[in-house]
């Protein structure tokens, strides 16, 4: 692993539980708008069916699946 990454890695591991997930929730929101209403689900095997169904709970329609 190069330096940076390491150092990239502790910052990441530093921070609490509460504050990546508030974080990923922020990122998903702004992703959400931008792509709104065109998502793409790629993946229909377990892992693309929890995640449609996540998708459809939160309210997000989705375009298309592959």
């Amino acid at each position: 692993m190069t330096s940076c990454l390491l150092i990239e890695v502790e910052t990441i591991l530093e921070k609490s539980v509460e504050s990546v997930i508030n974080y990923e929730k922020v990122v998903f929101e702004q992703l959400l708008e931008k792509s709104s209403p065109k998502i793409v689900l790629f993946g229909c095997g377990n892992l693309g069916k929890k995640c449609l169904e996540g998708l459809r709970t939160v309210g997000t329609h989705i375009q298309q699946l592959f």
